[in-house]
């Protein structure tokens, strides 16, 4: 089986889920866009360009602001402060990520012909925007495994029972397929979440040139710097069931509770 990134931690999961979670949001990649088509715009200007534009653009200009995207420029007499805006350094380095969004969702996304570059990068990150959805599926390049044996990437304070909506939210979009039966529910990548290894890679290189990673939660070892995923090892054998930790490389910031021998349960609804 391929693997998507090595060597991986779980702050390196963290930081890369932080960056897909802020440029999912709805026009942040076709804003950039349009900004890397332009040196500065204005926001009626930015919104003539956008599809389905609803009226509520301002918010995601200010979250772009403030996660360090764009910057904006008050236009000296105009009424109700009118702005113009620019890319900063770090808005224009999500080019590529831009590009390998749209190549991964040209190849696994069922979308019309007319489709656009930028609806594609758009759609590939939303599926991609989950908590923890990345920690999880770099988990599961182990090979198929119960939510059991999966739990270990959820943050301490998080009960167990919340790996459920995330299986089931990644089944949804595509990421993971279920195979076994009824109480024997097991989990695995499906090839399109196998083919992301271009998007983490290039959200670790940008991360890299413009993000500080930050502490993870009740952990007081230092933070490591993001790693480039450019270098795929062979994924470690899947330990038995019995005393099983989490995959070799992830590490967190509490205790992976071993898993007993006993066969789990799981109910249909909750699987």
């Amino acid at each position: 089986m391929t693997v998507i990134s090595s060597p991986r931690s779980l702050n390196q999961a963290a930081l890369v889920q932080d960056t897909l979670s802020t440029l999912a949001g709805k026009w942040t990649m076709s804003s950039l866009a349009c900004l890397r088509r332009a040196d500065a715009i204005t926001r009626s200007e930015l919104q003539q360009q956008l599809p389905d534009f609803d009226g509520k653009l301002h918010k995601r200009i200010v979250m772009m602001e403030i996660n360090g995207l764009i910057t904006r420029t008050l236009v000296p007499e105009t009424p109700r402060g009118a702005y113009t805006i620019h890319l900063t350094p770090a808005g224009h380095a999500t080019d590529a990520l831009h590009r390998a969004a749209v190549q991964w969702g040209a190849k696994h996304l069922k979308l019309s012909d007319e489709a656009s570059s930028t609806l594609l990068a758009e759609q590939t990150l939303f599926r991609l925007r989950h908590p923890h959805a990345t920690a999880l599926i770099w988990e599961l390049e182990n090979g198929p495994a119960f939510p059991s044996e999966v739990y270990g990437v959820l943050p301490r304070g998080i009960s167990q029972s919340a790996i459920y909506p995330l299986l089931k939210l990644l089944v949804c979009d595509g990421m993971l397929a279920k195979t076994g039966g009824p109480a024997r529910w097991q989990y695995e990548l499906t090839d399109a979440a196998r083919d992301l290894g271009s998007v983490f890679q290039a959200v670790s290189q940008w991360n890299r040139a413009h993000r500080t990673p930050p502490e993870v939660a009740g952990t007081s070892r230092a933070t490591p710097k993001p790693a480039a995923f450019s270098s795929p090892l062979a994924a470690p054998a899947r330990l038995p069931a019995a005393g099983r930790g989490p995959a070799a490389g992830l590490t967190f910031s509490h205790s992976h509770k071993p898993v007993t021998t006993r066969t789990p349960v799981l109910s249909g609804s909750r699987g």
